[in-house]
């Protein structure tokens, strides 16, 4: 075998050893996830579980601004320099916090202008809190672990977090005070407990901050506004629905399609850990034929797992009142559907990774824009005539037309190149 051809396989042996860890990370906390919904559920019912699920989306649709942008600014001036590493770990730690702060602070003040999510202030406060301030120092971890060729620490501070608030939670069962508001405060402090145990890894990993090097916070924001603004449109859109639903439903009606939701979520979260684990590759190589093979083994591993995992969940479906309690019948029903969904965002996610690498982060997030509009149309206009059957419909014509584009803008930056 020639350098060259040695040179070109380096990366995809690399990408796939990263790619295996990252998705091992992301199957251990879908498991302490899984834990989570399960013993929620059983814990609280559907309606008062609605009522939770509807404040944690209600934070959650504006979590991608959480940050704006800092774990993908690291990776992006990291993967091709690691002597910058310090600089922008003490820049991604300092504009998580200030963004994250200043979000949920505008949850908090939208919910109580607008009627809170059903729990009230306080407790959306707190799920703010942990949504948009605790949990996105996770994330940030996680990428910037993954950066810096720790893919098993990576992998292991996925689990942190969850695994604090699973402990939580299992202690409100266990004493036999389970009941929504209890919940909320625990899942707050396990949150920042999490939270703490995450930097804390980072910095016994090596990564520790220089925060007299670090880039001027405003800098940062304006180069992080295009991945805040991209990461909004390509999360959001599978929040909003529910947001809506809440509003226009009720809890009970949350209650039974955010399982079947959050188990689908689960499967796609090898997708998510397959883009994550690319984009240092593809940003660290120019246009060439290495390139190419990568993409394309990017787009086809992330399709043909869709494919099985669809199948895999249809099968699941009918099991899921068993697993979640008698009062969830209806989520059966609607996981069946969501299969559809996972191939879709396999499509969707691998094709939107390499317009991100190649550049086109303004593309990508224009995309995704038009996606998390429509989507919001389609739920406005679908969810009175359907009811929550409305919510799948809405999701899968929005993913479908986000593959579409995705794959079309993508395809003409490669013929482009």
């Amino acid at each position: 075998m020639s350098h060259a051809d040695s040179r070109g396989l380096l990366p995809i042996g690399r990408l796939g050893r990263n790619t295996i860890a990252g998705a091992a990370g992301l199957v251990a906390r879908a498991c302490l996830q899984a834990a989570y919904l399960i013993v929620l559920t059983r814990a609280l019912g559907a309606d008062a579980f609605g009522a939770f699920a509807g404040a944690v989306a209600t934070a959650t649709v504006v979590a991608p601004l959480a940050g704006w942008g800092a774990a993908q600014l690291f990776v992006q001036h990291v993967s091709a320099d690691r002597d910058a590493a310090p600089a922008w770990w003490a820049g991604a730690l300092a504009q998580t916090a200030a963004s994250g702060v200043v979000v949920a602070l505008f949850v908090v003040v939208v919910g109580a202008a607008f009627g809170g999510s059903g729990l009230g202030i306080g407790a959306l406060a707190m799920i703010a809190g942990a949504e948009l301030v605790a949990l996105p120092f996770a994330w940030a971890t996680a990428s910037a672990l993954l950066t810096m060729e720790r893919a098993g620490l990576s992998a292991l501070s996925l689990s942190l977090l969850p695994a604090c608030r699973v402990i939580a939670v299992l202690a409100l069962v266990l004493t036999g005070d389970a009941d929504v508001g209890t919940v909320v405060v625990a899942h707050c402090l396990a949150s920042f407990a999490g939270a703490v145990c995450v930097v804390a890894l980072s910095a016994a990993a090596g990564i520790r901050p220089a925060w007299s090097l670090r880039p001027p916070l405003a800098d940062s924001l304006a180069q992080g506004t295009p991945y805040a603004a991209g990461s909004l449109a390509s999360t959001s859109y599978t929040e909003v629905d529910k947001v809506i639903m809440l509003h226009q439903l009720g809890a009970p009606a949350v209650g039974q399609y955010t399982p079947a939701f959050r188990v689908a979520s689960v499967m796609v979260l090898p997708i998510a850990a397959l883009a994550t684990a690319a984009l240092p590759r593809l940003f660290a190589l120019p246009d060439g034929a290495a390139r190419t093979r990568i993409e394309r083994a990017i787009v086809a591993a992330a399709f043909v797992y869709g494919l099985l995992a669809a199948a895999a969940m249809a099968a699941a479906a009918p099991w899921l009142p068993y697993v979640f309690g008698d009062g969830f019948a209806g989520t059966s029903g609607f996981a069946v559907s969501l299969a559809a969904w996972i191939p879709l965002v396999a499509l969707h996610q691998s094709h939107a990774a390499m317009l991100t690498a190649a550049g086109a982060q303004a593309r990508r997030a224009r995309i995704e824009a038009a996606g998390l509009g429509a989507i919001v149309v389609l739920n406005l206009a679908l969810l009175p005539r359907f009811g929550a059957a409305g919510a799948v419909y809405a999701l899968l014509l929005a993913e479908a037309g986000l593959a579409a584009a995705c794959v079309f803008a993508a395809r003409r930056l490669r013929r482009a190149a």
